[in-house]
C-alpha cells in the first residue's frame, strides 16, 4: 500500500449526489425558462408599445386625409403604409348653413390607425375623433363692425363700469377713456386695426387682462338671416315678404309655446292693455322662425299668468325691427337674469335692421329705482345697432339698468343712454354677461362668423 487512504462512497450517498445533481438540473432548466418567459414579455410589451404608436401616428395620418379632402358628404377611406401599418378616415356632414353668398359645412372626422407585430401576434388599432366648422357670432360676447354711432357718427366709449367676462372684436377701432372710467378685459381682444384708440400704450396693464390682438381678420357681417329663413322654411315663417313694411307683431313667449298678435302699422294697439288670455297657445314645432315685419317680443316671468320665461332652444329672427318690451328670459334663469352654466334654455335674436329696448317696458327710474330690464338672448342686429327705443328722438325715459346675459353682435355700436344720471335718457346701468355655454353650444342655426375652429379634438 502506498499509505494513500482510498474511500469508497456507500451506496445511500451516491445516492444523494445524483438527487442533487438532479434538482439543480431542475432548477437551471425553471430558471432558464423564466429568463426566458421574461425576455418574450419584455420583447411582446417592446412591440405592444411600437404598434401602438405605430397606430396612433397612423391615425394622424389618417385624420390629415380626412381634413384636406374634398367636402363630399359620409365618405371613408382606407389606406396601407407598409407592412402591417395602416390608416384611413371616416368623414360625416354634421351641419351645414349660409353665410350671405357663402356656404359652410361643420364635419365630424375619425381618423383610424392600426398596427400589428411582424410575427402577426399582436395588432393595436387606434382612433383621432376631430371637429370643425366655422365660428358663430354666439362665439363673442362683444362683436362690431364699427363702433361709431350710425345716427351722430360720434364715437362711443368702453368706459367704467363696462366689464367684459367674453371674447371683444371690432372691424374697426376700439375706443376706450382715456382717464380715470376705464373698462376691465377679461377675455380676448382683437382689432383689425393696429391699435386702441387712445393707444394701447398710454393705458394701465389692468384694462387688458388677456394680450390684445391687432391687425386682427374682418369678421364678415351678413346683411340677411340666411340660415334662419332656410330652417324655417314656409312652415315657421310669420308674414309674407311682400307684405312687410305694412305689418307688426307681438310674440310673447309662454315656456315652449306663444301667443302671437298680428295688427297693422297704421293702427298700432296700447301692447300693455292686450287681452292675451284671448289668443291661443302656439307650441314651439321647430328651432328657427322667421318674421317678415316688426316684432315686438318677450318672455316675463309671471307664475299667476302662466308665464315662466323662454324653455327650450330657439332662434327667431325679423325681417325689420325688433323690440323687447319687457324682461326676456330663460325659465332656467334666476331672479336676476343670470343663466346657469347647467342651463339648457337658450334664444337667439336676430334683426336684419335694429334691435331696441322698449322704452315703455317698466316704470322710469325716479322716483322708482328698482326698473331693470333683463335679457337672456344672443342678440344680433345686422345692418343697425342694439339701442334704447326713443334715445335719438330724447323720448325715452331714464331707467335704472339694462342686464344681457347672452352676446351681442351689431353693426354699429348703439346707444342705450344719453346725459347725466338723473336727468338723462335710457339705461343708466348696463351689465353684459357672456352666456359661457354659447362658446360650445350657441342657439340653433345662429349667424357664423366665416372663421374655422375646431370644435373638439380628442385622442
Amino acid at each position: 500500500m502506498n499509505g494513500n487512504v482510498v474511500r469508497r462512497l456507500t451506496k445511500s450517498e451516491r445516492g444523494s449526489v445524483l438527487m442533487w445533481a438532479l434538482i439543480m438540473s431542475i432548477c437551471s432548466v425553471l430558471l432558464g425558462s423564466a429568463y426566458l418567459l421574461m425576455a418574450d414579455y419584455l420583447n411582446q410589451m417592446v412591440l405592444d408599445d411600437i404598434c401602438k404608436k405605430q397606430s396612433f401616428y397612423a391615425a394622424f395620418s389618417g385624420l390629415k386625409n380626412g381634413q384636406n379632402s374634398p367636402d363630399i358628404e359620409n365618405q371613408s377611406l382606407q389606406n396601407n403604409y407598409y407592412g402591417g401599418v395602416g390608416y384611413g378616415y371616416d368623414k360625416i356632414l354634421n351641419e351645414r348653413g349660409n353665410q350671405g353668398l357663402a356656404s359652410w359645412s361643420n364635419y365630424l372626422i375619425w381618423g383610424y390607425g392600426s398596427a400589428s407585430a411582424p410575427d402577426g401576434r399582436y395588432s393595436w388599432r387606434d382612433s383621432i375623433q376631430y371637429g370643425y366648422g366655422t365660428t358663430t357670432f354666439a362665439d363673442y360676447l362683444w362683436l362690431t363692425v364699427s363702433e361709431r354711432d350710425t345716427f351722430t357718427n360720434d364715437t362711443v366709449l368702453f368706459w367704467t363700469p363696462d366689464t367684459l367676462d367674453g371674447k371683444v372684436h371690432s372691424n374697426n377701432y376700439i375706443y376706450i377713456h382715456s382717464t380715470y372710467n376705464r373698462p376691465l378685459f377679461l377675455k380676448r381682444v382683437s382689432s383689425c386695426k393696429n391699435d386702441t384708440r387712445p393707444p394701447r400704450a398710454t393705458l394701465p396693464p389692468q384694462v387688458f387682462k388677456v394680450p390684445f390682438l391687432p391687425n386682427a381678420g374682418a369678421i364678415y357681417f351678413p346683411d340677411q338671416a340666411d340660415s334662419v329663413r332656410k330652417y324655417a322654411g314656409s312652415s315657421y315663417t310669420i308674414g309674407w315678404r311682400d307684405s312687410a313694411r305694412f305689418k307688426m307683431y307681438y310674440m310673447r313667449i309662454y315656456g315652449d309655446s306663444y301667443k302671437l298678435l298680428r295688427k297693422n302699422r297704421s293702427n298700432p294697439p296700447n301692447w300693455d292693455t292686450l287681452n292675451w288670455s284671448d289668443l291661443p297657445l302656439i307650441p314651439f314645432g321647430n328651432d328657427a322662425y322667421f318674421v317678415y315685419g316688426k316684432l315686438y317680443i318677450d318672455a316675463p316671468k309671471a307664475p299667476s299668468r302662466q308665464l315662466f320665461g323662454l324653455k327650450g332652444r330657439v332662434t327667431i329672427a325679423a325681417s325689420d325691427t325688433i323690440i323687447i318690451c319687457h324682461d326676456l328670459v330663460y325659465s332656467c334663469s334666476d331672479a336676476n337674469g343670470i343663466v346657469p352654466l347647467s342651463g339648457y334654455d337658450a334664444l337667439g335674436l336676430i334683426s336684419e335692421t335694429w334691435i331696441f329696448m322698449s322704452k315703455n317696458f317698466s316704470t322710469s327710474l325716479y322716483p322708482l329705482p328698482t326698473s331693470t330690464l333683463r335679457v337672456n338672448a344672443g342678440i344680433v342686429a345686422l345692418k343697425g345697432s342694439m339701442a334704447c327705443e326713443g334715445i335719438y328722438d330724447n323720448t325715452a325715459p331714464e331707467f335704472s339698468s339694462l342686464v344681457i346675459h347672452g352676446s351681442i353682435a351689431q353693426r354699429n355700436r348703439g346707444v342705450v343712454h344719453r346725459g347725466l344720471a338723473g336727468s338723462g335718457r335710457g339705461f343708466v346701468q348696463k351689465d353684459y354677461k357672456y352666456d359661457q355655454r354659447f362658446a360650445k353650444d350657441p342657439p340653433p342655426h345662429f349667424v357664423p362668423s366665416g372663421n374655422l375652429r375646431e370644435v373638439y379634438y380628442q385622442p
